[in-house]
């Protein structure tokens, strides 16, 4: 009842409903530009991050140190778009050097946050940025590119869950709704490397804002995310391709399973432990599932 009752309240919060406003606005946007050019919106991760700090803005406004660092993060995004025009000889150096950059520039982050204590939470927090922004950009590459922003927002539902007491993460929590369908078909919005990484800075920031104080909480919010990477990669490698509902249904089971962790202890190892064990539960599910018939969307014009 507790739990219901959160949901509940959260839908009359000011910044959740901020949050579904700036959303909403990003779902237009999005929208407009693909009927303008006629073709599928690149910059999905990016509208969605620029809505965010929209949001917050309107509430208490947002550090520009943190708004420069996020700038150069999804800077050096587009290192990694860019090698899309180059020839593949290349293509992955420039894929390689935006990737590096994009670590650097996630330390870097963390470094201007000035965290001493506990120390994971200084070298976990560029580790997520990159696994999450890398986690969504090889989803844009997969025929089942769709789901992206559906695997993002339980993620972000996640975190919410962990880190319920903070107004700025209910923000995000807003625009998380919208931010999730526009991935789906006829919109099929595409994640890009920058905006990938805009929104993996945005979420990690978030989470670490309203959870510091109790440390074990932000590891487990950033570890929700963790299963979105693992399972591009295996699919990617054609060592898995479960259907679309299946491969939904494992990644809720996965968040759900780490924020009940959280919720049973007060130690950081615990959490690293059940995580741990729960990500390779799913690398188990995702390779001895029986693969299903690729369908390709249709990636042409409007």
């Amino acid at each position: 009842m507790e739990g219901l009752t959160a949901v509940i309240d959260v839908w009359g919060h000011p910044g959740y409903q901020t949050g579904l406003v700036a959303g909403l606005a990003g779902t237009a946007l999005v929208l407009a530009i693909a009927q303008i050019l006629r073709r599928r919106v690149f910059g999905w991760g990016l509208i969605f991050a620029v809505a965010v700090l929209v949001a917050l803005s309107t509430q208490t406004g947002v550090d520009t140190d943190s708004l420069i660092s996020l700038g150069v993060l999804a800077a050096t995004g587009l290192v990694v778009d860019g090698s899309a025009v180059l020839r593949w000889r290349w293509r992955w150096v420039s894929m390689t050097a935006g990737w590096g950059l994009a670590a650097l520039a996630a330390a870097w982050l963390g470094a201007g946050l000035g965290i001493s204590e506990p120390v994971w939470v200084a070298w976990s927090l560029p580790l997520t940025i990159v696994g999450f922004g890398f986690g969504l950009w090889t989803w844009g590459r997969l025929p089942e590119v769709a789901l992206v922003g559906l695997l993002a927002a339980i993620s972000i539902a996640g975190g919410w869950v962990t880190v319920p007491e903070t107004d700025l993460f209910v923000g995000l929590l807003g625009v998380a709704l919208p931010m999730g369908l526009v991935t789906l078909w006829p919109l099929s919005g595409r994640p890009s490397a920058a905006g990938s990484l805009a929104l993996a800075g945005v979420f990690a920031l978030l989470v670490l804002e309203g959870g510091l104080p109790r440390p074990w909480t932000v590891l487990a919010s950033w570890a929700t995310i963790a299963s979105i990477p693992l399972m591009a990669a295996l699919i990617s490698q054609g060592m898995g391709r479960p259907g679309r509902v299946v491969t939904l249904i494992i990644h809720f089971a996965y968040v759900g399973l780490v924020t009940r962790v959280a919720d049973y202890t007060d130690s950081g190892f615990v959490v690293v432990i059940g995580s741990a064990v729960a990500l390779v539960a799913v690398g188990v599910v995702v390779v001895l599932l029986p693969e299903r018939p690729l369908v390709v969307e249709d990636s042409g014009s409007l």
